[in-house]
């Protein structure tokens, strides 16, 4: 794995055959079940996702892009509701070619594979060695999305944000209009799955980084006004055209969301349950950063913990998952010791060294990454939830994954300048161990801070072999059942009305209280930290 960046930039296709085997072996690990026909139950999986692709999946089957599924409730528009990616080539491949969890499992592992080589591709354009690359792609891409795993649009849209800003910084780096090209399709890709919260914070992060590269590049640089106009126009106007293109060419996505989104639950008095700051890192349990035996230890008390907390605590409620911000011991240890050397040697190198930068675009990574951890805690929600886009989404916790992507590249940063100082011999042996105790913490990690579980044998398998499902298919007049379990009856492809019908973007009449079923309401919390319902 040690190999210098002359062998590796001589070997191309060697190089890139062992990132793709390396990802996907990652996948094997950490996904076992997945590629032996097994699935994903728990939390939204089957209440929420599996409605939608079964749907889906049905409607290309019979040779149809579905336009309304009037499976839910009393229907819905597909596209506008978003999350179901209708226009999302992947999805329109694999649920077109494939039974629906097989599909599923393929789009959750091709993007685990497409977000490591898309952190390793951003780390080796900072100019880390390869080793230390893998081990930045590792702590973003399997410490952050496991143990969301109960929400596919995670690692879907999540994968993307890599993607994205490997393309910019190559575009800074040769200013070939290519990776422009490749920034709007990207973007385009990203916005077209749907549940647009992390394109949202992809495209702030390279609004961020466009702005604070040309800041810096002025006054590090003596420019007359001509030379000052060429370098906004390349540096800052073509990537600004390139983002707006990319979400120009999602407009056939997006534009039936928002109309759907002026007659839905977010904008009407039925939306008093949707709270902007609901999803936080309570600030007390930043802690599980560099405590995680003290809190994943009993990982069935997480969450009332959670609920029990006061110190600078939100009102909203939160959930572990939510709430989850881990980027492994060692890893932590390399991403401070990175930061002090940073420090030390910052004074010492001149403006011109090759290395500035690399440094200049951690500092910018800092910089992100501590402004995430801090609007993961909720309390800047209060006052940004004003500004456009930031309140339109819940679950501030989800910042953390710009900390968790900075503190991959500056432990990237450390383990490279530690490996400096040892002997070639025994650098292979560091980074094995560094990698395998890296993979057994986060293995342990997202086996216990998660709502997902996978299983040799899915419910979604089964639905052929329902006997209710062939008699109400077979019924020579239209059935609809009531029946609880949010949209979870739809799967096996009949009519339900379900109490309450559960959709991230719902025609308001679905969440007026003077038009629901009537239902009894069982005492206690749910996960959401609301009442739980019960039919």
């Amino acid at each position: 794995m040690n190999m210098s960046h002359e062998e590796l930039n001589g070997k191309p296709f060697q190089l890139w055959l062992l990132i793709l085997l390396l990802a996907t072996g990652l996948t094997m690990w950490f996904w076992l079940d997945l590629w032996l026909g097994g699935g994903l139950i728990g939390g939204d999986i089957y209440t929420y996702f599996m409605p939608q692709k079964s749907f889906y999946a049905d409607s290309l089957h019979a040779g149809t892009i579905p336009q309304w599924n009037p499976l839910v409730g009393h229907g819905y528009q597909v596209v506008a509701e978003s999350q179901t990616g209708v226009f999302y080539p992947p999805n329109l491949l694999f649920y077109w070619l494939f039974d629906v969890n097989t599909a599923y499992n393929m789009i959750h592992l091709l993007h685990y594979v497409l977000a490591f080589v898309a952190t390793l591709a951003v780390a080796r354009e900072l100019g880390f060695s390869f080793s230390a690359g893998i081990l930045a792609a590792l702590v973003f891409v399997y410490g952050w999305f496991p143990p969301r795993s109960c929400l596919e649009w995670a690692i879907t849209t999540g994968a993307y944000l890599p993607v994205c800003l490997w393309l910019l910084i190559r575009y800074q780096k040769t200013g070939q209009s290519l990776w422009l090209w490749g920034l709007s399709a990207a973007l385009t890709l990203q916005l077209l799955l749907g549940h647009y919260n992390l394109a949202f914070i992809t495209q702030l992060t390279l609004f961020v980084w466009v702005v604070v590269s040309v800041l810096i590049e002025l006054v590090s640089k003596k420019t007359n006004p001509a030379d000052v106009k060429l370098l906004l126009t390349r540096k800052a106007i073509y990537p600004g055209l390139a983002i707006a293109c990319g979400i120009l060419m999602a407009s056939l996505q997006l534009l039936p969301t928002w109309t759907m989104k002026q007659n839905s639950q977010r904008e009407t008095n039925s939306s008093a349950e949707f709270d902007p700051g609901y999803g936080h890192i309570p600030p007390e349990y930043l802690s599980q950063i560099f405590l995680p035996w003290y809190w994943y230890a009993d990982a069935n008390q997480i969450d009332s913990r959670l609920g029990s907390m006061s110190f600078l605590a939100s009102k909203t409620g939160t959930n572990k998952v939510e709430a989850h911000l881990y980027f492994g011991i060692i890893p932590l240890i390399l991403a401070i010791l990175g930061g002090v050397i940073f420090v030390r040697s910052r004074k010492k190198e001149q403006a011109k060294n090759s290395a500035y930068l690399d440094k200049k675009s951690l500092s910018i990574l800092a910089g992100l990454g501590l402004f995430g951890v801090i609007y993961a805690t909720g309390l800047l929600v209060p006052v940004m939830q004003y500004l456009p886009g930031f309140g339109f989404f819940r679950g501030p916790g989800r910042y953390g994954i710009l900390t968790t992507l900075a503190v991959a590249m500056w432990a990237a940063y450390g383990f490279d300048q530690l490996l400096n100082h040892y002997h070639p011999r025994l650098k292979g042996i560091a980074i094995t161990l560094v990698v395998i105790i890296t993979v057994l913490d986060f293995s342990w990690v997202s086996q216990r801070v998660t709502y997902a579980f996978m299983v040799a044998e899915t419910p979604i398998r089964l639905r052929e072999k329902s006997e209710v499902r062939a008699i109400l298919l077979n019924h020579p007049a239209p059935t609809r059942v009531f029946a609880p379990g949010p949209n979870l009856v739809t799967t096996v492809g009949v009519t339900a009305t379900s109490n309450p019908v559960y959709l991230g973007i719902g025609p308001v009449e679905y969440f007026e209280p003077a038009l629901m079923y009537p239902s009894a309401k069982k005492k206690g919390r749910g996960k959401n930290g609301r009442g739980a319902t019960r039919i």
